[in-house]
């Protein structure tokens, strides 16, 4: 019965560590506190001509060959240390890997005291750098001399004991295999026979790799209660094959004999310094026994430690150790209380290390903390009801050598809560996503609910238990990020969207008959093709329609709008996303045979007030006005004109407004009027047009900016049979000569 209990309350360990991406790291191995956060990688991508000469997969199933081999059609990434081999990956998800294992490769030479040059590398020569192969092939990753290789990032076939196909689980794998890699070099590949035994090569790379170690005194028992054999004593991977014992089975057994040789004494462990290691590997790699080199090598209170002493007393040696590392405690205040655990959130790592413990009818309990670096963790411990109804909790602890403190609870004033949810928040960007939480819960009911419109939840509104949430982020067509949440399982999950990085907006669409318009997009770089997204939107600022843009080195993109975009007759003002500074555009405005006029896109939202530096409104011109509000709050606008009269006008958020001067004066001319100002007009971008009336065919327009200058250039001034008009506009109060 107590196995059984161990096993459900470890279950719900494992289930929350899948789910939470806390952790901490080793607390005697700071150096391997965190998987780090991938880091930059500098590289570059070329096709498969170098040749992949890396090592092939080792599966459930078999050896079975990389994909990678001579397959020229497969993309390279380079990086400092790397060549990226993958068949379906995007090359984000390629340059990703190669992050993930420079900032792995960096940790593990860090702790082993490990050089490139003791490894062969050079990093600036291509030939001797390591491989990776990722692709669709095998459920486990390898790792040699040459390299390693993983099943795809983005692929379903992670290997089980890695947290689910968790992500972080995937980076703890990558440190396992790039530990193999060092190893492997060191020892000069003397990986069988005398050479490196089993246990300790598996050992040490699962305890380098901060997983398969949440072994304590129950699990140990566990162990050799199911006739498993002693760890030390499996030196080969056929030994382990005869003995049917699966990863799953043995491996948790090989990290914690690992484990035990580098603790700290004040733990209870060996003592022994992680940097012995290379010295052990080169001492197998020059031909020393690993008998010879491991008694050379280690020592246990203050004497020399022989392989054949480790073996006898290893079982009574690690109950020793273990319990050491197990600190008792009592929770009171609350009845049917039946499992604690310790879920560290503030670590600041995504090392997933959760801990855990049956409780007693009488409140007692036993932790092993002992994977926890020493210091304080706020919101760390929970009680969980019988049932699983019910999680108490958090508390803040103390880990000091592995121990910890305080051990009594009083939870009669604790909140309690039914679910914990992975992540807790998530991010989008403007154009919106769909997006998934997980609920982890054992047994209660609970709900959820969007709290902000823009916040759709589609699938997962309520559930007993463990289950998912899906949810969909809708576009944000405003300039600035926003933040929201939804309430799930009385836990709230928060939401912040970016707003969209507008650089180019066309302010006026007209494409009621017989009025028609063409927008352009000219890409100016002569190195970098430019990619976007066109966001139609209505007079109320409301997405229509959406069209990707890809312009080549040098490229132009025209569109007639009524031509492409469906729904046009409803669309206000458009608007062109992207992150290059290098675009320009104009919005052409025409009737067939009658007008023409090109303005320049907007490229500049105005930070002050705008002048509206030309009014022609009489018997023969008319000028039109359009204005958009990019920002999200309302605006209160004052037209004032050169004959002193003013206008207030008010534009929503996002709003776009287009009027004829005369309709502001019940649509009468107003030949007295020759230019405005329209003050509060920060965030308003706009244009107008001035076109004659009857059959005089002119059309002309300008942007609406507040920009002044000393100097006017007039570039061409066209006579004869042409007529040029010249406006020049002084916006101040003092007269200029």
């Amino acid at each position: 019965m107590k196995t059984l209990k161990r096993l459900l309350f470890l279950c719900f360990v494992l289930f929350l560590c899948f789910l939470c991406s806390y952790g901490t790291g080793t607390g005697f191995l700071v150096d391997l506190q965190c998987v780090g956060t991938a880091g930059a990688a500098t590289g570059t991508f070329y096709n498969n001509s170098v040749g992949y000469h890396g090592p092939i997969y080792t599966s459930r199933d078999g050896a079975q060959a990389c994909g990678c081999y001579n397959n020229p059609n497969w993309r390279v990434y380079e990086s400092d240390h790397f060549l990226v081999y993958s068949d379906i990956s995007s090359d984000n998800v390629r340059v990703l890997f190669a992050q993930m294992a420079e900032t792995e490769f960096d940790a593990v030479k860090t702790v082993l005291g490990v050089t490139d040059a003791e490894l062969g590398i050079n990093t600036t020569v291509s030939s001797t750098k390591l491989h990776i192969c990722s692709d669709g092939v095998g459920s486990n990753g390898t790792g040699t001399s040459d390299g390693i290789s993983m099943p795809a990032l983005d692929g379903q076939n992670l290997d089980p004991m890695d947290r689910l196909n968790n992500f972080y689980g995937y980076r703890h794998t990558i440190r396992h295999e790039l530990t193999h890699v060092i190893q492997s070099t060191l020892a000069h590949d003397n990986l069988s026979g005398s050479g490196c035994e089993l246990w300790f090569f598996e050992g040490q790379a699962v305890f380098i790799g901060l997983h398969h170690t949440l072994m304590d005194t129950l699990s140990l028992a566990d162990y050799y209660a199911a006739g498993r054999p002693n760890p030390v004593s499996v030196k080969t991977g056929q030994a382990m094959v005869a003995a049917g014992l699966s990863n799953e089975d043995i491996y948790p057994a090989f990290g914690l004999a690992v484990k035990y040789l580098f603790d700290t004494t004040a733990r209870g462990g060996a003592g022994n310094s992680l940097l012995v290691t290379k010295s052990l590997l080169q001492q197998i790699g020059n031909g020393v026994s690993f008998s010879a080199a491991f008694a050379g090598t280690f020592s246990r209170a203050g004497a020399p430690l022989t392989l054949d002493a480790y073996r006898t007393n290893f079982q009574s040696w690690m109950i020793s150790y273990l319990g050491n590392l197990e600190t008792p405690g009592m929770v009171t205040g609350a009845t049917g209380i039946s499992m604690v655990g310790v879920f560290p959130y503030n670590t600041g790592c995504d090392l997933i290390s959760g801990f855990g413990s049956t409780v007693t009818s009488s409140g007692a309990f036993t932790l092993n903390v002992s994977e926890l670096a020493d210091g304080t963790y706020e919101n760390a411990l929970y009680f969980l009801g019988n049932g699983g109804s019910t999680i108490y909790g958090p508390a803040t602890i103390t880990v000091s050598d592995g121990r910890l403190s305080p051990t009594g609870y009083d939870v009669s004033q604790w909140p309690r809560r039914c679910a914990t949810l992975y992540p807790d928040a998530d991010g989008f960007t403007a154009s919106g996503a769909s997006g998934v939480v997980t609920v982890a819960s054992m047994s209660c009911s609970w709900t959820a609910v969007s709290n902000h419109s823009w916040i759709t939840i589609t699938s997962g509104n309520s559930g007993v238990g463990s289950g998912t949430v899906s949810y969909f982020v809708s576009a944000n067509t405003t300039g600035s990020t926003r933040t929201g949440t939804m309430t799930i399982g009385g836990q709230t999950f928060t939401v912040a969207q970016t707003g969209f990085n507008a650089a180019l907006y066309f302010p006026h669409i007209a494409t009621s008959l017989p009025w028609q318009t063409e927008i352009a997009i000219i890409n100016t770089s002569s190195d970098q093709t430019v990619t976007g997204t066109l966001r139609a939107l209505s007079d109320e600022g409301q997405l229509i329609e959406t069209k990707d843009v890809t312009l080549s080195v040098r490229g132009r993109r025209q569109i007639a709008v009524a031509d492409e975009f469906t729904n046009h007759i409803n669309i206000g003002y458009i608007i062109f996303d992207t992150d290059s500074a290098a675009v320009l555009g104009y919005t052409k405005f025409y009737q067939e045979g009658i007008y023409r006029a090109a303005i320049p896109a907007v490229n500049e939202v105005n930070t002050s007030d705008i002048y509206i530096s030309h009014i022609a409104s009489n018997a023969d011109w008319w000028t039109g006005v359009s204005l958009v509000n990019t920002t999200s709050e309302a605006k209160g606008l004052t037209i004032t004109f050169n004959d002193g009269r003013s206008v207030p006008y008010t534009l929503n958020a996002n709003e776009h407004k287009a009027f004829d001067i005369a309709s502001l004066f019940n649509n009468q001319p107003q030949p007295d009027i020759q230019s405005a100002v329209i003050t509060n007009a920060s965030g308003i971008i706009g244009l107008e047009l001035f076109g004659s009336v009857g059959s005089g065919n002119q059309l002309d327009g300008l942007l609406l900016t507040g920009n002044t200058v000393s100097a006017i250039y007039y570039p061409h001034v066209a006579g004869n049979e042409w007529w040029t008009g010249i406006v020049a506009y002084n916006p101040s109060h003092r007269r200029v000569l």
